[in-house]
């Protein structure tokens, strides 16, 4: 993979199954990850600003087992202000956080411990009512989640709530997984036997181009139940037998595309 962007904000992630060359420029507010499984060359005219993160990581593409996977299966899409914004997540130690305004400037970035499964990544403190974007990514020494969120932030004393339009139920509101089986026209997969007793096969049957992908199982509340990373090949082989029966949904992912399936263990 030979790379030549310049990133201005956002997280981006670039994995190559052997080696990745850039000549990119970071700008501020961007976050990027490099994964290469050989070699990672920064060439003359790669740069890195001043504010912004940057990763580079040799990994093994042989499809790694995550031991105790992060788990974030619900959160809310609201800030109180001074109240905050807050998640409730397993497994996780650490957490990255950048907040913008909509209108794209950062209005507020930290880094922090998590000591239980519950943090506050924000106070929303000093800000204006409005809707915001939050840039989070959760850590632990096994594995790590990124994702960007919507988030409104509002009064939430009583009868500021109404004052600024909202219902007193959407301050309570949760954001769930929403599992469904999806079909992608670039990637797609298939799952056999299904139903099965927990061993299973799970084999890709549309690829526009074979990059490192992810498999994750989710029980319907969507609890994630396990997590395989950095596989590059056409097929690999489950095993689950410890499953209680059920409904399950499997989530392949690569790069920026998903496909979603479910089994059923009997």
């Amino acid at each position: 993979m030979n790379l030549t962007h310049t990133i201005s904000s956002g997280e981006s992630l670039y994995q190559a199954t052997n080696n990745i060359e850039s000549t990119s420029i970071i700008q501020q507010s961007a976050t990027v990850k490099y994964e290469a499984g050989n070699s990672i060359n920064l060439k003359p005219g790669f740069e890195a600003h001043a504010g912004s993160q940057f990763h580079a990581i040799i990994e093994n593409f042989n499809c790694v087992m995550v031991p105790n996977p992060i788990n974030l299966a619900a959160w809310t899409n609201f800030a109180c202000i001074g109240g905050g914004l807050n998640f409730n997540i397993t497994n996780a130690t650490n957490y990255s956080v950048k907040i913008y305004s909509i209108a794209g400037p950062l209005v507020y970035s930290a880094n922090g411990a998590i000591v239980d499964n519950f943090v506050t990544v924000w106070s929303a403190s000093g800000v204006a009512p409005g809707t915001y974007i939050a840039n989070i990514i959760f850590s632990s020494p096994h594995d790590e989640i990124s994702n960007s969120y919507s988030i409104l932030v509002m009064p939430c004393k009583s009868g500021e709530v109404e004052a600024f339009g909202l219902e007193d139920n959407q301050k309570s509101s949760i954001v769930l997984y929403n599992f469904q089986e999806t079909n992608n026209n670039q990637f797609d997969f298939s799952v056999y036997p299904n139903p099965n007793d927990g061993n299973f096969t799970i084999r890709l049957i549309e690829v526009e181009e074979m990059k490192p992908y992810s498999v994750q199982i989710f029980n319907p509340l969507g609890v994630l139940i396990s997590k395989i990373e950095h596989c590059n090949t056409y097929q690999i082989n489950v095993n689950h037998t410890n499953l209680p029966l059920g409904i399950y949904f499997i989530k392949l992912t690569m790069g920026n595309k998903i496909s979603t399936k479910k089994i059923v263990i009997q």
